[in-house]
């Protein structure tokens, strides 16, 4: 375990989880900066090995974590007045819950939508079917057990109503909502339309769950007149899918450039270089990017039934729309041969999305904390 301890003598807080990079990640580390001004906070991550590559090498570090978790709850439970505990790429809820025997706050971002969510597991084919429904079965009931447990004395944060709905059907969980923001640095001056490229962003991870393939087929419809090249920026991606995006793009005369792993400063520069932000992915708890966009000066196009997102956005920042592609089409086109209503677009969100701030998010987050352990 890798441990990071702040300098303060009120009360403790063990903080635990191993996220994934992505919008999780830029939430947990917003929310440790304001809960150390505060509280003595002691960061417990897992190991920083590479990720298995096969299922028998996955679950050795299952087992590796049950041990570890094991003697290391002894040492919280002694020594902390609480966990705050995030996400784990490996058994989603941590392994650690079944020993902890202080208070818990759980901020957890999603189920494991591979188990439960409907529209999702409609996409999977035979070998996502197998590793799912049998290969992962354990770690659905890891993950069902840990939360379900009558030892233990948790409380569940999440950010979406979607997420809010999801939870409350699979743990009998009623979680509250604190809707995350993101930092407000390094957005810079305003950038005007015609310094912008004629191109749309699409931000997230690269797979099929956060629906690419939806975007490019949209803009193959877009006439080649207005057409827009498409950048894809995601925190990896899956190379199969990444593949057969690049050749149907190729096929059907859209340029797409795809973008991994990149900083943020440069994930900023390409929002303030493009016209609009689509989005269009299955389910998604929230979706951080659709902020992060509207920060740029971005309107949006987003599907109505994409995710968390729509909490908190409304017709005033872009065009929420059912998924159809030749509508979607339409929709850009009117959007660009109009310039003031772009610019309408544009300015109210730059404002808009400027008030969703990481800073209010975390403070609302340590309200909910002090009340628990005052």
């Amino acid at each position: 375990m890798n441990t990071i301890t702040s300098t303060s003598d009120a009360k403790k807080i063990a903080v635990v989880g191993d996220l994934p990079s992505g919008g999780g990640e830029l939430m947990y580390k917003a929310h440790l900066s304001e809960l150390r001004k505060k509280y003595h906070v002691t960061v417990y991550r897992g190991s920083k090995n590479k990720r298995p590559t096969n299922i028998v090498a996955y679950y050795k570090r299952v087992l590796s974590d049950i041990f570890k978790n094991y003697k290391l709850s002894d040492k919280i439970n002694k020594n902390y007045d609480i966990v705050i505990a995030y996400q784990s790429w490996i058994t989603k809820s941590p392994i650690i819950f079944p020993w902890i025997n202080i208070p818990i706050v759980y901020i957890c971002n999603e189920v494991p939508r591979e188990h439960y969510d409907v529209e999702l597991r409609k996409t999977y084919n035979i070998k996502e079917w197998i590793i799912n429904n049998l290969l992962l079965l354990p770690i659905k009931i890891i993950d069902y057990l840990n939360i379900n447990n009558s030892r233990i004395k948790i409380k569940i944060v999440t950010l979406s109503k979607i997420s809010r709905e999801m939870i409350r059907e699979v743990y009998k969980i009623n979680p509250k909502i604190i809707y995350p923001g993101i930092s407000n640095n390094g957005y810079g001056k305003y950038n005007e339309y015609s310094n912008r490229k004629n191109q749309v962003v699409c931000v997230g991870a690269i797979n099929k769950y956060k629906n690419q393939l939806y975007i490019i087929k949209v803009v193959s419809k877009i006439p080649k007149t207005y057409r827009p090249k498409v950048v894809l920026v995601g925190n990896g991606g899956n190379k199969e899918y990444i593949d057969y995006l690049t050749k149907y793009a190729k096929t059907h005369s859209v340029t797409v450039n795809v973008r991994l792993n990149i900083n943020r400063k440069k994930l900023i520069d390409i929002y303030k270089n493009s016209i609009a932000l689509f989005y269009a992915p299955i389910n998604e708890p929230f979706g951080l990017v659709v902020l992060e966009g509207m920060r740029a000066g971005l309107p949006i196009l987003v599907s109505n039934n994409g995710g968390g997102y729509l909490d908190v956005v409304n017709e005033r920042n872009g065009y929420i729309l059912e998924n159809n592609i030749n509508l979607w089409a339409k929709t850009y086109v009117d959007l660009i041969n109009s310039r003031s209503v772009w610019q309408d677009y544009s300015s109210y969100n730059v404002k808009y999305a400027s008030k969703f701030t990481d800073t209010s998010s975390s403070n609302m987050l340590t309200k909910y904390i002090d009340k628990i352990i005052r």
